[in-house]
């Protein structure tokens, strides 16, 4: 009985002994497994590397490559790929030679492994100076601007860094391009690894991209703007640059400014301009009129088209250049068009909409859907008219019979018109007695009763003149600067240009076009000019230069009549002796 219960007792305790164990194997188990997998995580996380897998660094300058999470008792072997590019010491400390790239290699032997670590390296030409190379004072909100920058000399290759003063109103990209969020002042800088920096500060203005003046003017087209509204009511001349403005959208809304445009633009909507003057020297412009009242003059050696929006617009069109279409549009009743100029080539215009006048003195070739009131002058004879119904024959006015084509196709047919008498002309205005010539100018103006004294007062001095457009009879001869140049010199009485014009016996000059010969005594005033070539070929005039009394007197050696330029001051020119019904247009530099 004893040893039955001393042997159970006995296999108890074994019993216990293998709980224990057991227990005590299960919590070595999970500390080992608790010791262990950091083991490996920190022996994974415990590979070398280097501090930067690529790095930039200028000639004659170093940058210290280190390695991260050595092995203790390794060796370390540096090595550079192109020693002319960078060089490397045993402590992993690059050196930059040249411009250009190359690899630096770092073997670390470790007792159990070997590792092999590379770097790119960039050497960059140190440069001596930075220049942003788009500056710009105006830019207009959300529009993209690339300022872009130049590094001096041109073959360095020097990282730039790009810094706003106000992330909130633009912020660079590492190109130097921002877009501009919203209005304000705002400062951008470029800086080089080196250190050189430029600096631009611009102001960030509305969306329409509004402007008052010439230099406000200058800058936003210079910005590449997409959108520009000239917005003024005070009087001002202003001058669009030549360039490509093709994305931009100009609108002009400016009822006392004169504006001669050179620039080529994706539109120009014109909604209020002075009501006689808009000058188009650009060639591919589509003019869009608003205003109720306008005047455009084509250039020279301008061409663009036009087209009327406005309902009851008055617009007077002088034609010295080529203008491939006129539309009148369907929101432009009762629109009236004086259409005249030098050139000789026909105007195309076309008429969507009833009750529009037009009355022309050069020749035309009209398409009409409706029926107008057509004022044929002297001039205009040659005008063609095609009309697309029977109703939309014009009502024609002047001494002419035209042959109209009505309908289209194999239906067309011809149709006579007689134009009907034009209305008289009103009186003619009682002209002012001329004024004297003065300083001994006895050549004078001849006084008649078509004849008056014109005071030509400028907007700003007469040597500020680019040229002058002189209207008389429904035609239009611009007077340029080249011809300008001269009277200019003489009415300033200058001392030279006096002193080579007496001394003249013979002489041919060239003024844009105009070839001139000039014929006289050595020592006299007066000379004889002719025109060989050009508009005026063919007349010829007595001309008398009187420097002390700032004056010129021209006499038409063709009818014997006499006008004098006199210069009063800067800013105002009497012209006596021309017909009262003339006018001049100034235009400014």
């Amino acid at each position: 009985m004893i040893k039955k219960e001393r042997t159970s007792m006995k296999n108890k305790s074994t019993q216990v002994k293998k709980s224990l164990l057991a227990k005590v194997l299960v919590v070595v188990m999970v500390m080992m497994s608790v010791l262990v997998v950091p083991t490996t995580v920190a022996s994974a996380a415990a590979a070398p590397k280097l501090n930067k897998s690529a790095c930039n660094v200028l000639v004659d300058k170093q940058y210290d490559l280190n390695v991260v999470n050595k092995i203790k008792g390794s060796a370390y072997v540096w090595t550079t790929k192109n020693a002319k590019v960078a060089t490397v010491d045993k402590a992993g400390v690059v050196t930059g030679v040249n411009k250009g790239t190359t690899v630096i290699t770092c073997k670390v032997k470790a007792a159990k492994q070997s590792y092999t670590l590379t770097a790119k390296v960039t050497v960059m030409q140190p440069a001596t100076k930075v220049k942003i190379s788009n500056k710009i004072t105006t830019i207009n909100v959300g529009n993209t601007y690339d300022l872009n920058r130049l590094l001096v000399p041109s073959s360095s290759n020097e990282k730039t860094t790009w810094t706003s003063s106000d992330t909130s109103i633009a912020a660079p990209d590492k190109q130097g391009k921002f877009t501009a969020l919203k209005a304000g002042t705002v400062t951008i800088t470029a800086k080089t690894t080196s250190g050189k920096k430029d600096s631009v500060t611009f102001d960030v203005i509305d969306g329409a991209g509004i402007v008052t003046t010439q230099e406000e003017l200058n800058s936003l087209l210079a910005s590449g703007a997409p959108v520009i509204t000239i917005k003024t009511d005070k009087e001002v001349n202003l001058t669009i640059a030549k360039g490509d403005y093709s994305k931009t959208k100009l609108t002009v809304d400016a009822p006392k400014a004169d504006i001669t445009n050179y620039g080529v633009f994706a539109s120009i909507d014109i909604k209020q301009i002075k009501s006689d003057t808009w000058r188009e020297e650009a060639v591919g412009n589509l003019l869009t009129i608003f205003a109720a009242k306008s005047r455009v003059v084509v250039g020279v050696n301008a061409i663009c088209n036009i087209e009327v929006n406005e309902k009851g617009a008055t617009l007077t069109i002088e034609n010295n250049g080529v203008i491939e279409k006129v539309t009148i549009s369907k929101e432009a009743a009762q629109a009236s068009l004086d259409i005249k100029g030098t050139s000789k080539k026909e105007v195309p215009v076309v008429v969507n909409v009833p009750d529009v006048k037009i009355k022309t003195s050069v020749p035309l070739n009209l398409d009409l859907e409706k029926k107008i009131e057509l004022s044929i002058l002297p001039g205009a004879e040659k005008t063609q008219v095609t009309a697309k119904t029977e109703d939309a024959v014009p009502d024609v006015k002047g001494s002419v019979t035209l042959e109209v084509k009505v309908g289209t196709g194999e239906a067309a047919k011809t149709k006579t018109v007689t134009g009907a008498p034009l209305p008289t002309a009103a009186p003619t205005p009682t002209p002012t007695t001329p004024a004297p010539s003065g300083g001994g100018n006895s050549g004078g103006s001849t006084e008649n009763n078509t004849t008056t004294t014109y005071k030509f007062a400028l907007t700003q001095s007469y040597t500020n003149l680019k040229s002058v457009d002189v209207t008389y009879a429904g035609l239009t001869y611009t007077v340029d600067e080249g011809i300008l140049t001269s009277l200019k010199y003489f009415l300033a009485n200058d001392k030279d240009t006096i002193t080579r014009w007496r001394e003249y016996k013979e002489k041919t000059k060239t003024y844009s076009g105009q070839t001139v010969k000039i014929t006289g005594t050595s020592g006299s005033d007066t000379k004889q000019v002719e025109f060989t070539e050009g508009l005026l070929k063919g007349r010829k005039y007595e001309v008398t230069v009187y420097g002390n009394a700032s004056s010129v007197t021209i006499k038409s050696l063709a009818n014997q009549k006499t006008y004098t330029v006199q210069k009063l001051d800067d800013k105002t020119i009497n012209i006596t002796g021309v017909p009262v019904t003339v006018s001049f247009t100034p235009t400014y530099k």
